[in-house]
């Protein structure tokens, strides 16, 4: 093969073989903002909330949790969430009490946040529902329609 011919035939299998990387890996995803609860699922089953849900997000990732759209008064956050975006895990700790870090899963997909924590200090291998997992369905609600 001439030189050429195998520069453009290396650049068109390398191009071909880079698979895209898919929106939810990416590491620019905020979380600040605000989330509707959508579901809570505990060992499996349903947990059933009389008043809708809200989580407001800082840049910090600091979590306030809320029942309407508006946040409270009190911007004291309920817990801290870090996110490690190449391996989509996280840590969940409360910021008020005495409860130790716990550790879980998330994956973005478009406006829908899950997250699954393990309430027994594993890390759940997924974000599915299981013994002693824990999971959120949040919804990000755009500032310019909350509901």
């Amino acid at each position: 093969m001439k030189p050429i011919t195998t520069m453009v035939f290396l650049l068109l299998a390398a191009s071909l073989s880079a698979a895209p990387v898919p929106k939810e890996l990416k590491a620019d995803f905020k979380l600040e903002g605000l989330w509707l609860v959508e579901s809570i699922v505990s060992n499996g089953t349903p947990v059933v909330r009389e008043n809708p849900e809200y989580w407001t997000v800082d840049s910090k990732s600091v979590v306030i949790m809320h029942e309407g759209s508006v946040p409270p008064q009190d911007k004291t956050g309920h817990l801290q969430l870090t996110l490690d975006p190449a391996e989509r895990t996280l840590e969940y700790q409360l910021i008020r009490g005495n409860i130790q870090a716990l550790f879980g899963r998330y994956e973005v997909s478009g406006k829908t946040l899950t997250i699954a924590i393990d309430l027994k200090g594993g890390r759940p291998a997924t974000v599915e529902t299981g013994s002693g997992i824990y999971v959120w369905k949040l919804k990000r609600v755009d500032a310019e329609d909350p509901k």
